[in-house]
């Protein structure tokens, strides 16, 4: 949200569902909206790799790369490192 501090908020880091072989990202787009208000937060709506034609576990990894990249870029997006 736009009334958020520029820093030191908490952050939201959301993967779709579909079973890691369906949907992606963007059918979330609404509903993280609204997280980001309903929280007061910085949501991460990450679109990791799907299956069957990304092998497990490589959106698992995906995601753990999105946790490492908030993380290391925390400052950059006003989330807390912490």
């Amino acid at each position: 949200p736009k009334s958020l501090p520029k820093k030191n908020n908490a952050a939201y880091i959301y993967a779709h569902g579909g079973g890691a072989v369906m949907f992606d990202a963007a059918i979330e787009n609404d509903g993280m909206m609204v997280t980001a208000l309903n929280l007061q937060c910085v949501v991460f709506n990450v679109d990791y790799r799907l299956g069957p034609e990304a092998k497990a576990p490589k959106g698992q990894c995906d995601m753990a790369a999105a946790v490492r990249h908030v993380s290391k870029n925390a400052l950059n997006y006003g989330v807390d490192k912490n």
